[in-house]
C-alpha cells in the first residue's frame, strides 16, 4: 500500500514561504477548487499549498497536476 503513494513537489525552497497549508481531499474537486481560490484571494503571506489526494476519481488528480503552484501527495 505504501508503495503506491506518489509525492510531487513542484515548488522550490527559493520561494521563501511563510507557512504551508495541507488540504486533504477525497473526491471533492468542486470544493477543493473553491478552497484554493479562496486561499489565493485572501492570503496576505506567501504560502505553499500541499494537497493530499486520496483516490481522486472525480478529476482531482488531473486538475492538481495541471496547476504549477500546487504540491501534492496521491494515494489510490
Amino acid at each position: 500500500m505504501i508503495d503506491s503513494i506518489k509525492k510531487v513537489k513542484k515548488t522550490t525552497a527559493e520561494n521563501n514561504y511563510k507557512f504551508s497549508i495541507l488540504i486533504p481531499s477525497w473526491n471533492n474537486l468542486k470544493y477543493l477548487i473553491l478552497c484554493i481560490k479562496s486561499l489565493q484571494k485572501n492570503s496576505y503571506l506567501k504560502h505553499q499549498i500541499i494537497v493530499i489526494i486520496n483516490e481522486g476519481k472525480d478529476g482531482t488528480l488531473e486538475w492538481v497536476e495541471s496547476q504549477n503552484y500546487i504540491d501534492y501527495v496521491y494515494s489510490q
